[in-house]
C-alpha cells in the first residue's frame, strides 16, 4: 500500500533524514515532491549523513548514539538537524520526450491579443510562449459557446481551448494570469452585481406577493365563505404564487479547481460555459481519483465538454444535470513533476484526456532575468479589455470556416 503524505503537507517546515546512497536521494526527492505537491508553501529540509559510510541511515545514527542519557541524545540529533539543507528539486526531462520545437511566434494571438502578451511576456520577463499558451483558453471563455470552427464541409468543432504550461515556482505565474484574466474578472463583477441587483428585486416582489399570498390565506378560512367563494379565493392564490419566481443564478465564468460534479453544475448554471483558470495544477489531483474518487479517473464530461458535446450527469446523492452543449477552456500552469503524474495515469491517455491538451515546458527565466523597459499602460490595458467587450457581442451560432 503506497504511503499517504498528505498529513504532513499541514506542517509549514518539515525534515526528511536520507539515506547515504542513490535510493535515499531518490525517494526523498519522491517524498518532497509529492509533499509540495500537496502543499506548495512547505518547507522542506534534508538531513543527509555527509562522510559516512553508503548506505549510512538513521537507524545507524542511533546505533551510534547508543544508550544515553534522553538530554544527550537530544542534543546530538539537534545538532544532526542543524545541518540540513533546503530541498532544491532537480527537474528531469519527461520521460519519452522528443526534443521540444521552438515556439512560432506566428502561432501567437493576432491584433490586440498578441499585442498584449507580448508586452506581458516582455514587461514579466517571461517567455511568450507562456503567456500565449495562457491567453488562448482565457479568450475562447468568451466566445466558446457561441463560435464554432468548420474545416470543409462535413466537420465543425467547438471552440475550445486546453493548455497546460509547465514552469517552476519564481516565474511570475500568478501576474501572468492576473494580467490576461483581468478583463474577464472584470466582465464577472458586473454580471455579478446585475444578477445581485436583479435577484433584490425579485425577493421585494417575491415578498410582496407571499404577504398577498399569506391574506388570502386567511380569508379562506372565514366561516362565512361560500363554496363559490372559497373557488375564487383559490383562484386568486394559485394566480399569484405563479408570479412567484426563482433568484436568478450569479454568474461565473471560471473556477481554479473544481470535482467534476461542481464543473458540469457551474456549466449548467452558466449557459453551458465554464472554464479552468490555474497557475497550479491542483485540478489534475481532483482528475485522477486521488482526492475524492478513491483512484478513479472522472474526466468523461471534461472530454465531452472540450468537444461542445451533450454532458449528462445522474448521482444518487446530487442533483442530475443535462446539458445539449456543454463547453469547457482550460488554462493551467502547474510545476513541472505534476506532468509526470499526468503521463503516468493511463486513464488520461486511454480516454484521450491528454491529447485534448496542449502541453509545453517554456524555458525559466528564473536567475537570468533582465529589467525590462516595457511598461504596460492603461491604455494597453483597456484596448485588451475592450476585445473582451467586443468578443462578447459575438452573435450566437457564428461559425469560422477554413478551407484546405
Amino acid at each position: 500500500m503506497a504511503t499517504d503524505w498528505k498529513p504532513l503537507s499541514k506542517f509549514k517546515v518539515v525534515y526528511l533524514i536520507a539515506d547515504n546512497d542513490a535510493a535515499g536521494e531518490k525517494y526523498v526527492a519522491t517524498v518532497a515532491d509529492q509533499l509540495r505537491y500537496n502543499n506548495r508553501d512547505v518547507k522542506i529540509l534534508v538531513v543527509r549523513f555527509s562522510g559516512k559510510p553508503e548506505g549510512y541511515d538513521v537507524a545507524d545514527f542511533l546505533d551510534e548514539i547508543g544508550d544515553v542519557e534522553p538530554g544527550v541524545k537530544k542534543d546530538k540529533v539537534r545538532d544532526l538537524l542543524k545541518g540540513a539543507t533546503v530541498y532544491q528539486p532537480k527537474w528531469e526531462p519527461l520521460p519519452e520526450c522528443p526534443p521540444k520545437p521552438e515556439f512560432n511566434k506566428e502561432l501567437s494571438l493576432p491584433g490586440v491579443a498578441g499585442e498584449y502578451c507580448a508586452k506581458i511576456a516582455e514587461g514579466n520577463g517571461v517567455a511568450l510562449e507562456f503567456v500565449s499558451l495562457l491567453a488562448m483558453p482565457i479568450v475562447t471563455t468568451m466566445v466558446q459557446k457561441k463560435v464554432s470552427v468548420r474545416t470543409g464541409s462535413n466537420y465543425t468543432e467547438a471552440l475550445t481551448f486546453w493548455s497546460c504550461v509547465a514552469l517552476e515556482s519564481g516565474n511570475r505565474k500568478s501576474s501572468t494570469l492576473s494580467m490576461l484574466r483581468e478583463p474577464l474578472d472584470e466582465l464577472e463583477r458586473e454580471k455579478r452585481e446585475e444578477a445581485k441587483i436583479e435577484n433584490l428585486r425579485i425577493r421585494a416582489r417575491n415578498d410582496l406577493l407571499r404577504s398577498k399570498v399569506e391574506s388570502l390565506q386567511k380569508s379562506l378560512k372565514k366561516k362565512e365563505n361560500t363554496p363559490a367563494k372559497v373557488s375564487e379565493l383559490i383562484e386568486e392564490r394559485i394566480a399569484l404564487e405563479a408570479q412567484i419566481e426563482d433568484e436568478g443564478i450569479v454568474p461565473q465564468y471560471w473556477t481554479a479547481d473544481a470535482t467534476t460534479e461542481s464543473l458540469v453544475k457551474m456549466m449548467f448554471e452558466n449557459n453551458g460555459n465554464a472554464a479552468i483558470i490555474s497557475d497550479e495544477g491542483g485540478i489534475f489531483d481532483v482528475l485522477d481519483g486521488s482526492r475524492y474518487s478513491n483512484g478513479v479517473a472522472n474526466i468523461d464530461a471534461l472530454n465531452n465538454a472540450y468537444n461542445g458535446s451533450s454532458v449528462r450527469m445522474n448521482r444518487k446523492s446530487a442533483e442530475s444535470y443535462h446539458l445539449e452543449s456543454g463547453h469547457l477552456s482550460i488554462a493551467v500552469a502547474p510545476q513541472p513533476p505534476i506532468l509526470k503524474r499526468v503521463f503516468n495515469k493511463p486513464e488520461f491517455d486511454l480516454r484521450g484526456f491528454n491529447a485534448r491538451f496542449i502541453f509545453s515546458l517554456p524555458k525559466s527565466n528564473v536567475g537570468y532575468r533582465k529589467k525590462s523597459k516595457i511598461q504596460i499602460t492603461e491604455s494597453d490595458k483597456n484596448r485588451y479589455s475592450r476585445l473582451f467587450l467586443n468578443l462578447q457581442s459575438i452573435p450566437e451560432e457564428t461559425v469560422l470556416r477554413f478551407e484546405g
